[in-house]
Formats: structure tokens, sequence, C-alpha cells
């Protein structure tokens, strides 16, 4: 009986944990900007780092779930805007300082290069999308 009580209890307070830390991650902000290129051109563009209302990361390996149609969606506005192919890549965390320090290198990395040029566009300009739900 005794051992019985203390399996219970463990489980109890596994399942506890479990729900807990599952509600966590599906409450957490989720940060994110995206960045796109085009190899025949050398302009670097960049989004404002926004928010991502209904993003989720993956449980196992905590990358972001459908980060490329955030990345496509960033191609598709670069590309009819300027008429080239970008490629188009978004950088994300949970913590919005480091994502800002993430951009700040970036920049300098850029910078660096003599051919390059980095551009920023504006809120009005684009803003990634919240994310859509399964239906």
């Amino acid at each position: 009986m005794k051992y019985a009580f203390i399996w219970l209890a463990s489980l109890l307070t596994l399942c506890i944990s479990y729900t807990a830390q599952a509600q966590s991650q599906k409450g957490q902000t989720i940060y994110a900007f995206a960045y796109g290129t085009c190899f025949s051109d050398s302009t670097v563009y960049v989004s404002p780092v926004s928010t991502l209302p209904g993003a989720q990361l993956e449980k196992k390996t905590r990358f972001l779930e459908r980060r490329a149609e955030w990345a496509a969606t960033f191609k598709t506005y670069l590309d009819n805007r300027f008429g080239r192919p970008h490629t188009c890549v978004v950088f994300f965390d949970t913590k919005k300082e480091k994502l800002e320090k993430k951009l700040v290198a970036l920049r300098k990395q850029v910078a660096k290069q003599k051919d390059q040029h980095f551009t920023e566009l504006t809120a009005s300009d684009f803003m990634l999308p919240p994310a859509l739900d399964d239906e």
C-alpha cells in the first residue's frame, strides 16, 4: 500500500509538471524578424522585430513551427516589390533582447562588406503576419 501511494503521488506530480510545461510553452511570446537578400543585388532587407501571435515552438527541437511559411511571405513581398528572386530566412527567439542583439550583429556583418547595403523596412512596409490556425 505504501508503494502504491508513492507511485500514485509521483505519477500525479509528473502529470502536473508536464501540463504546466505545455501551458507555459503555448503561452510564451515569440519574437521574430525576416532577413532577405538577392544574389544579383547588393541590398539586404530586414523586417522589423515583431511578436508572432499564435506562433509555437516545436516541443523537441525548440524550432519555430511554420517558419518556412513566414520566410515565404517575406520572399513573396520582396520578389513582388523589387522584381528579383530573393532568398529569405526568419530569425526568432522568446527573448526580444537576444533577438535584437542578433539583428545588431547582422547589421555589423553586412557593414563590413563594402559591396552590400543594409535596409531595414518599416512596420508600414512589412510586418510578419500572425500564425494561421489549422483547419
